[in-house]
C-alpha cells in the first residue's frame, strides 16, 4: 500500500475485509497489567523488530553478492541523485570490497526495517499455544478489536506468509519487495499464531477509536478480580459497549469454549 494515500489505503482496508483479504476482527493477547493499560489509554504499542523474540523475524537474509546489474540499479533509483563522487566510492566498495559493500546494504535495509513499528494480532482467539504463550498461561486477556470501526488505526495491515524456506532477497535489485517480504515471511513453525500485523512509520503508541474494542476474552485460569478490574476499567473509560466472555474447556478435545459473563 505504499505510495498512495492515507484514505485510500482505509478504503482498501475496507475493500480488503469484504474481499476476504483481510478479517474483519483481530485480536490482541495480553496480560492483565497490560490489558489494563490499553483500555485505559485506549493506546497500543508498535514495536520495533529489534525486540521480537524470534531472530529470524524480520531478519531475512539477502543474496550473497550483488551483480553490477543489480547495483546499477539502485545507485540510479536515488530519487535525489548522487554526486559523482559518492558514486564513485560506493563503486569501488562494490568492486574491490564485496563485504564492506554487502554489510553497508545490509545496516541500510535493517534501519529501514527496525524504523517501523509493529503489532502483532491474530485472527484467532481460540488456539490454546497463544493463551499460554502470549496471556500469561491462560491468566490474562485476549482484546477482539474490529478493523472496520476504526480502519485508520489499521493502516497498514500485512498477512504473515509461513513457509520452511526461502530465497534470499535482494535489495538493490527490488528494495521494495526486499523489505516487504522481510516484514511478512516467517518460519512455518509460528503458522499457529495466523497472524496479522499492522505496520506505521514510525516506533511508538498509536490511540484506537474505543468503538474498534468490542469484545475482551478472559482465560481459563484469570481470577475473579482481575476479571472485575477489566471490567471496571472498561466502564469508567467510555467501553460500557464491550462484551466480557471467559474461556472454559471443551469437554473431550483440546480447543476452548467462551461463555458470555
Amino acid at each position: 500500500m505504499s505510495g498512495i494515500g492515507k484514505s485510500q489505503k482505509k478504503y482498501l482496508i475496507i475493500k480488503g475485509i469484504n474481499e476476504g483479504l483481510y478479517p474483519e476482527s483481530v485480536y490482541k493477547f495480553r496480560t492483565i497489567e497490560k490489558a489494563n493499560e490499553i483500555l485505559q489509554s485506549l493506546e497500543f504499542y508498535f514495536s520495533s523488530a529489534v525486540n521480537f523474540n524470534d531472530p529470524f523475524d524480520c531478519a531475512l537474509d539477502e543474496e550473497k553478492k550483488y551483480s553490477l546489474s543489480d547495483f546499477n540499479t539502485w545507485i540510479n533509483s536515488f530519487q535525489n541523485g548522487l554526486n559523482d563522487t559518492q558514486k564513485q566510492n560506493l563503486t569501488k566498495m562494490h568492486t574491490q570490497n564485496g563485504q564492506v559493500f554487502h554489510n553497508l546494504v545490509k545496516k541500510i535495509k535493517s534501519k529501514a526495517v527496525n524504523n517501523r513499528g509493529v503489532l502483532a494480532l491474530s485472527k484467532t482467539n481460540e488456539n490454546i499455544l497463544l493463551w499460554s504463550h502470549y496471556a500469561e498461561n491462560h491468566t490474562g486477556v485476549a482484546i477482539k478489536l474490529n478493523i472496520a470501526k476504526d480502519p485508520e488505526f489499521f493502516v497498514t495491515p500485512k498477512n504473515i506468509i509461513y513457509t520452511k524456506q526461502y530465497n534470499p532477497l535482494n535489495y538493490l535489485r527490488d528494495s521494495k519487495k526486499s523489505i516487504q517480504d522481510t516484514l511478512s515471511i516467517k518460519s512455518i513453525d509460528w503458522e499457529y499464531e495466523e497472524e496479522i500485523r499492522v505496520y506505521k512509520s514510525t516506533v511508538g503508541v498509536h490511540k484506537i477509536d474505543p468503538v474498534a474494542i468490542t469484545d475482551v476474552f478472559f482465560g481459563i485460569k484469570t481470577q475473579k478480580n482481575d476479571i472485575a478490574k477489566i471490567k471496571n476499567t472498561c466502564s469508567k473509560n467510555g467501553l460500557n459497549h464491550v462484551k466480557f466472555y471467559q474461556a472454559e474447556k471443551k469437554y473431550g478435545e483440546f480447543a476452548l469454549h467462551f461463555n458470555p459473563i
